[in-house]
């Protein structure tokens, strides 16, 4: 599925093209815009600019319109003469890019030579990408945010939350099949400093990790601003760490698990372990993230 970020100016492009040969419209395209949590676009969408640029359409889509939402959907509407109306819908998961492309090429520089080794934006494009989505699968959550609410379940002291949380607003229990009809003080519970678990009375100070399940059998209902506000530093580093390491030259040993690779005429190889566990591929990224994993397990 197409992405979106919350964290950058989105440049989209569509085409009004038949069967492959360009079609100029009667006026300008037009673009509406509709964001949700759970994919129901409903409500008054927002029109976004749309401009022509090399025969092709951009639309902009401003990062400020999808904050705090998980889904956008963007309808490119056209007329054509002799093929009439047109729309084109596509719905699009929103997300955070854990690095801009001026902090990565901060980072890359140049040598001591005076070689640059800054990068385009469709290299970072395509590098922030890879990297994102192993970062995102080895810690089982994103790094944007969203406002809404979670199904979780928890005992009556404490609420292991399936995702870190940067505000909490509301907590109700008594689910019915329809709706939850105990709603609680949001004072009554404390968010732990790590934004995993929520107790009552006072802070948590078990061990860290988020739970996706708990064996109980209460029911709440959880309200908040889930997710990250803003990229940790840690993912940040563990994001540059990631980058530099497929962008080296024995990449392609690197994803077969090879952790040292010379090519001399006395060829050596030395396999990295860490290929028979959960890993990023590079243990100074696992380290960086290990506060930032969710860990799908069941308390007894």
């Amino acid at each position: 599925m197409n992405e979106l970020y919350s964290n950058e100016t989105n440049v989209l492009t569509f085409s009004t093209s038949v069967k492959g040969e360009h079609k100029i419209p009667t006026s300008l395209p037009t673009a509406k815009l509709w964001t949700s949590n759970t994919k129901d676009f409903i409500g008054t969408p927002n029109d976004l600019t749309v401009f022509e640029e090399d025969s092709l359409y951009k639309v902009l889509v401003p990062s400020n319109l999808i904050s705090n939402k998980r889904w956008a959907k963007v309808v490119f509407e056209y007329d054509l003469l002799n093929y009439g109306f047109n729309a084109l819908s596509e719905i699009y998961e929103l997300d955070a890019r854990l690095i801009t492309l001026e902090e990565l090429n901060n980072n890359l520089g140049v040598d001591s030579t005076g070689e640059s080794y800054e990068v385009s934006y469709w290299q970072y494009d395509k590098a922030e990408k890879v990297v994102r989505k192993i970062i995102n699968t080895f810690c089982q959550q994103r790094f944007n945010s969203w406002i809404g609410s979670r199904k979780v379940t928890g005992s009556n002291s404490d609420i292991y939350l399936p995702q870190h949380m940067e505000k909490l607003t509301g907590v109700a229990s008594g689910y019915t099949d329809i709706n939850f009809f105990d709603n609680y003080n949001v004072g009554d519970y404390v968010l732990s400093d790590s934004g995993k678990v929520l107790s009552i009375g006072q802070p948590w100070t078990k061990p860290s990790v988020i739970y996706k399940k708990y064996q109980s059998k209460q029911l709440y209902l959880v309200t908040g601003i889930w997710g990250y506000l803003s990229v940790p530093e840690a993912v940040k580093e563990a994001t540059l760490e990631l980058v530099r390491f497929f962008m080296s030259d024995d990449v392609e040993s690197r994803r077969n698990y090879f952790l040292n690779v010379n090519s001399d005429s006395n060829s050596s190889y030395t396999f990295n372990f860490s290929a028979y566990r959960d890993s990023t591929g590079n243990p100074v990224a696992d380290e960086l993230l290990s506060n930032y994993r969710i860990y799908n397990v069941s308390a007894v």
